[in-house]
């Protein structure tokens, strides 16, 4: 596997015939939207193949699975434009595998919203250990606010995915309501009343478990935070659902020196089925993060969880979320679009921009500078890679996703030529 970075003047077929692929397959892999300009910056995974076979008359995909003694998934996986298709035909190929030793076993969570595009989640769906369904909110007396879900968890588990139940306090501006959550922590009735509430949507459902995420503990609550957790799980797993919660470095404060205060980690490992660690390296509608140290902070958060945690409950977060800014930034007044990565691709090839990368917090970004000023700022396959490859020294559990509204080509590229994806259903 190599990521190649666009120079000027490449084109798609001088970068194929640089490292002996085919053209075609490449734009293929990649989902490069517009192969006829490319931009400069921009990535390419180019990956090997080390068995293909040739179509031949009367064959299907599930003889060719068994003739090479590997299952159908894995082969969609290999080779996903099939899973848009009835038929396969005489002299075309199908990757079997590749050339790369992979280096191990993998979680992949992916969050997406109810109203995904069915096609887009299918093709996804291929490559998720769990999709996690976003979100259940909370309101002040212990209620959750339903969503129409029924649809997507059956499609998840139709291709052996775990859906998960998410659960927040965040708004729908994207801030974390605290007071909802420390009414909640204070009073036993209401958390009671939520435990139960959350039990009934598990069954009704057919879930696999939850993942409660919650920003910012305050520190009057932390250890309420921690009972409730403590009694949630218990509860749900003698019914055989799962507790999964989501931190962030502002869950628990990071002092100005970079150390954390002291909190008790190591009773979210014990009292939890796994922790989902989120850098928000990718920023919010209403900063820049631009100046910022966000992987490092990462690394800090992490180095510390390790102390207290096995790293086989931990998966950290990867963005597939950019933001379009227009300049100046004004602090407090400024909002910013969301954009996917390959449409920001594809806007700097419109435009003209060359893409830059920022390795300090594994972001790309290019200006737009016209009647209007732009900044684009979004995450390439060398951020993915990096987020990866920490995950494969510290020997954590996986990565999640946020999110999977458009189908992730680049990255499920990466994660299916170097790890093997587990399934827990």
């Amino acid at each position: 596997m190599i990521i190649h970075v666009v120079q000027p003047g490449e084109t798609v077929n001088s970068i194929a015939d640089e490292y002996g692929v085919n053209a075609a397959r490449m734009i293929q892999d990649n989902n490069i939207m517009n192969p006829d300009n490319l931009a400069v910056g921009q990535t390419i995974l180019i990956v090997f193949p080390n068995q293909v076979h040739t179509v031949q008359e009367g064959d299907t995909l599930l003889s060719i699975a068994e003739y090479y003694g590997v299952n159908a998934k894995q082969l969609l996986r290999n080779n996903p434009y099939l899973l848009d298709r009835e038929f396969i035909y005489p002299g075309e190929t199908i990757v079997i595998n590749y050339t790369d030793d992979k280096f191990g076993n993998i979680t992949t969570n992916g969050y997406a919203y109810p109203y995904i595009d069915r096609d887009i989640l299918r093709k996804n769906l291929l490559y998720l250990t769990f999709l996690s369904v976003f979100h259940y909110s909370v309101t002040a007396n212990g209620d959750l606010n339903d969503i129409d879900d029924t649809e997507i968890i059956d499609l998840a588990k139709s291709f052996g995915v775990a859906p998960v139940m998410v659960i927040s306090n965040i708004t729908g501006e994207g801030t974390a309501d605290r007071e909802v959550l420390h009414n909640i922590l204070n009073r036993q009735d209401l958390k009671n009343h939520l435990i139960e509430n959350i039990l009934a949507v598990l069954q009704a459902k057919g879930y696999y478990g939850i993942n409660l995420d919650t920003p910012y503990i305050m520190e009057e609550d932390r250890q309420l935070y921690f009972e409730f957790i403590l009694n949630l799980r218990e509860r749900l797993n003698r019914e055989g659902f799962r507790v999964y919660v989501t931190i962030t470095p502002d869950s628990f404060r990071l002092e100005p020196g970079g150390e954390y205060v002291a909190a008790d980690y190591s009773a979210l490992g014990r009292i939890t089925d796994g922790i989902m660690i989120l850098s928000y390296s990718w920023g919010t509608a209403s900063e820049i993060p631009f100046e910022a140290l966000p992987f490092r902070l990462l690394e800090i958060l992490l180095n510390f969880v390790l102390t207290q945690i096995p790293p086989e409950k931990i998966t950290i977060g990867i963005s597939s979320i950019g933001y379009i800014w227009q300049l100046p930034y004004i602090a407090g007044v400024s909002r910013a679009a969301s954009i996917s990565n390959d449409n920001a691709v594809q806007l700097a090839s419109d435009t003209g921009a060359e893409i830059n990368y920022n390795p300090h917090n594994l972001s790309s970004y290019f200006y737009i500078m016209d009647t209007n000023n732009y900044l684009v700022y979004f995450h390439d396959i060398r951020g993915v890679d990096t987020s990866l490859s920490v995950m494969t020294e510290y020997g954590l559990r996986g990565v999640g996703l946020w999110n999977i509204m458009y189908y992730l080509a680049q990255t499920f590229l990466l994660i299916n030529t170097q790890y093997n994806i587990d399934q827990v259903i």
